[in-house]
């Protein structure tokens, strides 16, 4: 084992350098094609419908269930989406559709098992939400459902808390499902007050 302070690949033979100095090693200019090449996040970009193969691929792969091809293009050709690629294979997506005009359903979101608890998810639904706001979205709708062939109460409990620790709340709650909701309207507001009712204190 080598002593501690030493480079663990140090030998009684390597040059030692004085303490306090350290080496500054020149790679060269980091040129955008190697910046790609070194990072360890996937680089992520809007979704288009061309990506419903691969959305549907990775579906079929990590959940287990069937997937529409054209159900997914016709979704991502309908509201901003994002996926997040790896070199040139799709590893997470978060895509919704037109719930009314201000209001869009997010209908799926998945990132591959390899590359989960890494701040990927994280960065997708911020990144989405962002979007969702310059195109004149002010709220979203989603659910989650443990009825889903392949999932598991275990993995829906998770699920759920991620989406309350990224600022979504539980609107409605079945035996197995949950409708959650996230206002994307103007910063620094939780969201519309609840309606009054008339007759109701």
């Amino acid at each position: 084992m080598p002593h501690p302070g030493r480079h663990p690949c140090a030998t009684d033979d390597s040059p030692q350098r004085p303490p306090g100095r350290r080496r500054v090693r020149d790679n060269g200019p980091v040129t955008p094609d190697r910046q790609r090449s070194t990072a360890s996040a996937p680089l992520l970009r809007p979704g288009r419908p061309g990506d419903a193969p691969a959305i549907a691929d990775l579906i079929r792969r990590e959940n287990q269930r069937p997937a529409d091809t054209d159900a997914i293009a016709a979704s991502l050709a309908s509201a901003p989406s994002v996926v997040a690629l790896e070199g040139d294979e799709l590893v997470a997506f978060f895509y919704g559709r037109p719930f009314a005009p201000d209001i869009v359903e997010m209908q799926n979101m998945l990132v591959a098992e390899r590359h989960r608890a890494r701040g990927l998810g994280r960065k997708i639904v911020g990144r989405a939400e962002d979007d969702l706001r310059r195109a004149g979205y002010h709220a979203a709708v989603g659910a989650n459902s443990v009825l889903h062939p392949g999932t598991s109460p275990e993995r829906c409990m998770v699920a759920r808390a991620f989406w309350i620790r990224m600022g979504w709340r539980i609107a409605l709650a079945t035996g197995g499902s949950v409708v959650l909701v996230r206002w994307l309207g103007p910063p620094g507001h939780d969201g519309p007050a609840e309606p009054e009712r008339p007759g109701v204190p």
